[in-house]
């Protein structure tokens, strides 16, 4: 069977990391289900044992994810969002800029390469992105999956051992995204901007109690730009904790967003010699 690369790529992401909350009950949240002073073992289908103290890993399609302790599930669901117009046939972005095109210039900067000690390569995406793009992605991304949940929990219910653990679903939403959209307060530096940290978005997820949570996670690849690794702990009492501060959380409504609509990506790329 081939592996899931969500699988893959959320058990690089989680375990290792720094999950950043806002509030002490999110932090309790994550110190119970991922953090454990026992052994952490990843095991394949087949194999959970019912009685183990360990905390079992456990890729799996739909949802992507299973962390199993004693008496618990976390079964984490993966999708990417990016905030570019979405059609018929997906992401406009990825439509164009696909491993295709990634793959057809990496082709031609091999190339010239074989003629060139070094080959810089600019690119101007076409591709218009706004934060609108990104929050109204991000829900319908939301929408899909939350539609799902029932399928998932009876699909891990029905597995030998899982019959009296409680599960929790949460979403990891990955921001596939170049670069934030951001506003400039009046005496203050450029802040950019998620749904994570917006309020309407916030409200939102006030009537999807059948999630626990949700991570979000942005890499910046820069040191100048700090990466998101957020969680949201779903249940009224907390989500009240997240009001409007102009300091983590944001009514964008108010605020004049800027948009990189059009982005460049620069590279440069070098052929290392052997030593002889």
């Amino acid at each position: 069977m081939e592996r899931n690369k969500d699988s893959e790529r959320l058990i690089s992401l989680i375990f290792g990391t720094d999950i950043h909350v806002h509030t002490a009950r999110e932090k309790t949240f994550i110190v119970d289900s991922l953090t454990t002073e026992t052994e952490v073992k990843r095991i394949a289908q087949g194999q959970i044992d019912k009685d183990s103290d360990c905390l079992q890993i456990l890729p799996h399609e739909r949802p992507d994810l299973l962390v199993i302790s004693r008496n618990h599930v976390l079964a984490i669901e993966h999708f990417e969002v990016d905030s570019s117009k979405r059609t018929k046939n997906g992401s406009s972005y990825r439509q164009v800029y696909n491993d295709r095109h990634f793959l057809s210039r990496q082709r031609d900067i091999d190339k010239r390469l074989e003629t060139e000690r070094i080959v810089v390569s600019t690119e101007k995406i076409e591709t218009r992105f706004c934060y609108t793009n990104l929050l109204e992605n991000t829900k319908d991304f939301f929408d899909q999956h939350y539609a799902k949940i029932e399928s998932y929990r009876n699909e891990i219910s029905a597995y030998e051992g899982m019959k009296n653990r409680q599960i929790e679903v949460i979403f990891y939403v990955e921001y596939a995204i170049m670069f934030p959209s951001f506003f400039v307060a009046e005496s203050g530096p450029m802040t950019v901007v998620f749904p994570h940290n917006d309020i309407e978005f916030i409200n939102y997820l006030r009537s999807k109690d059948r999630v626990s949570g949700v991570l979000f996670h942005f890499d910046s690849g820069s040191a100048k730009l700090p990466s998101v690794n957020q969680f949201i702990l779903i249940s009224p009492d907390n989500l009240d904790e997240y009001k409007v501060n102009d300091a983590y959380v944001f009514d964008l409504s108010t605020k004049l967003v800027h948009d990189f609509e059009n982005p460049i990506m620069n590279s440069a790329s070098f052929v290392v010699p052997y030593e002889t």
